[in-house]
């Protein structure tokens, strides 16, 4: 794994364009042909994993190695100077924020038209991009100038000016209102993925009755618009109402398509987050067609900004997992894990964690599609070792997953503690519901069987519970995402389970169409 040395992943996150760019701006800005930062920025960037004693070596005699730390935390200003720089066309409002910075000189030049010209500019453009704040700036300017009228011309002017400042800043605290209702929501999903208690299902139900979430209408602005369709989504898939939520996921993702002409790093973020909320509830509602067109628009992507790279790539490998465990092509999952694993090692520190833990749960189920438990138990162990705030419905299903597979390995030695500690941690969280309580108990059962008879007999109720407990929607979605019927019915019919997960997908399509 890579250091953890702040510059050294600094440096190693830096595209090649961006490296020939900072040697030019370093070579501007510090004195030296040569400068002792360029070469210490080299001497880093030719390091695979971080070695500061040859660091030291490299350097030894020169001033580098007796101030190595203070050269390093120097270098690292300068090479986020550099980025600035390179970037700050891609940089969200930084345009808008120039502009205002060269109507200021002007104005205090006393070039006053000029001012006005580039503020008109600077306006145009904070407006048409809904940045309130770049755009109530650029009116506060404007009143400035317009100090330079007479006396009745001026207060009627101004005051026009200042009605529109109020409005836009009316506008900006309402946005920053559904911002803060979103953050309230995620919260309480890391937590209630799924809602499986009356409680939880009721703080959904009271949080979507406040007034803010009464009607699109209440958004003022087109980002405000934007976070009511997300937050209206999540609400309606924790619900179990998935077509609604994917119905206003499609129309987050509608309008961030049309912002992209051209598109800035921060527009691209946004996009990639529409896709992934979009085919979020595609896989909810079963809609499998779209999901490969948009995990090739994210493998598409193309940016110098590292972060837009990783975002786009951690969520096209996870919906492509995702589709293969839906329909049962978990072979070609196995065959993409080379892929994948380069994946993993090239920006294991720029993946958001929770997309590590995904993977490793889909593999795990992959292998398990193609009839290896064991090695689907190591990579499950990989989730379940894995310190980071991973959400609690995925460690639910790991641990389940644990004693089937165990079982499916004939790890018999293992299993009868296994359950011990399962049960116990269910218990602990208060996260014992029905389906838990099931799978525990069956599997309970099947380590006790001594016979095959008992064993079908076993697997033919539990099918039959399983198909009771499908009808309640908060159950279905842990049931579901392992398919744990096709599972019984594998062993039920002496069958591969990856050819009775195609059939119940297949069969499930045919009839929606009949539909």
């Amino acid at each position: 794994m890579k250091s953890k040395d702040f510059l050294f992943d600094l440096i190693a996150s830096l595209t090649p364009s961006e490296k020939r760019y900072f040697k030019v701006y370093a070579s501007r800005h510090v004195r030296g042909k040569r400068n002792n930062y360029v070469q210490l920025f080299e001497a880093i960037n030719r390091q695979k994993v971080y070695d500061e004693d040859r660091i030291l070596r490299t350097f030894e005699g020169h001033k580098v190695a007796r101030y190595l730390s203070v050269a390093k935390n120097y270098l690292y200003s300068l090479i986020l100077k550099s980025l600035r720089a390179y970037h700050n066309e891609n940089i969200y409002d930084y345009h808008s924020k120039e502009q205002l910075d060269f109507a200021d000189i002007l104005r205090h030049k006393g070039l006053f038209e000029q001012a006005a010209l580039v503020l008109k500019r600077a306006k145009k453009e904070a407006l048409e991009r809904e940045s309130h704040i770049y755009a109530v700036q650029a009116l506060e300017q404007e009143r400035q100038l317009l100090k330079r009228l007479p006396a009745e011309e001026y207060y009627r002017a101004a005051d026009a000016n200042l009605l529109q400042q109020q409005q836009l800043m009316e506008e900006h605290m309402n946005r920053m209102s559904y911002v803060r209702l979103w953050h309230q929501l995620d919260e309480f999903q890391k937590k209630n993925s799924a809602l499986r208690t009356k409680e939880a299902r009721e703080w959904v139900t009271t949080f979507m009755q406040h007034p803010l979430l009464r009607s699109e209408e209440m958004a003022l602005s087109q980002r405000a618009k934007n976070y009511f369709y997300v937050i209206m989504s999540d609400c309606h898939q924790l619900l179990g109402a998935n077509e609604q939520a994917l119905a206003y996921n499609y129309k987050v993702l509608k309008v961030r398509e049309k912002e992209l002409s051209p598109p800035s790093s921060s527009q691209l973020l946004n996009y990639i987050s529409a896709i992934n909320n979009y085919l979020r509830t595609c896989c909810s509602t079963w809609h499998c067609d779209a999901i490969p067109i948009y995990v090739e628009r994210l493998r598409s992507i193309e940016s110098d900004s590292i972060t837009v790279t990783v975002r786009a790539r951690e969520r096209a490998f996870f919906y492509e997992l995702a589709l293969n465990r839906m329909t049962g092509a978990y072979a070609d999952s196995i065959a993409g894990l080379a892929d994948l694993t380069r994946f993993l090692e090239e920006y294991f520190h720029q993946i958001t964690p929770h997309y590590v833990e995904s993977y490793y749960l889909e593999i795990a189920i992959a292998f398990f599609g193609v009839g290896d438990p064991r090695q689907a138990l190591v990579w499950l162990e990989k989730v379940l070792a894995r310190k980071s705030t991973k959400r609690q419905e995925m460690v639910n299903q790991a641990k389940l997953l644990t004693l089937i597979f165990h079982f499916e390995a004939g790890n018999v030695a293992v299993l009868e503690s296994t359950l011990r500690s399962t049960y116990r941690y269910f218990i602990k969280r208060k996260h014992l519901f029905q389906f838990e309580s099931l799978v525990i108990n069956f599997i309970r059962q099947l380590h006790k069987a001594l016979s095959d008879h008992e064993l079908r007999l076993l697997f033919e109720s539990m099918l039959r519970e399983t198909e009771a407990l499908k009808q309640d929607p908060f159950e279905r979605q842990a049931i579901e995402y392992f398919d744990v019927q096709a599972w019984l019915i594998s062993r039920i019919e002496n069958r591969p389970f990856s050819d009775v997960v195609s059939e119940r997908v297949a069969a499930w399509k045919a009839q929606r169409q009949m539909d």
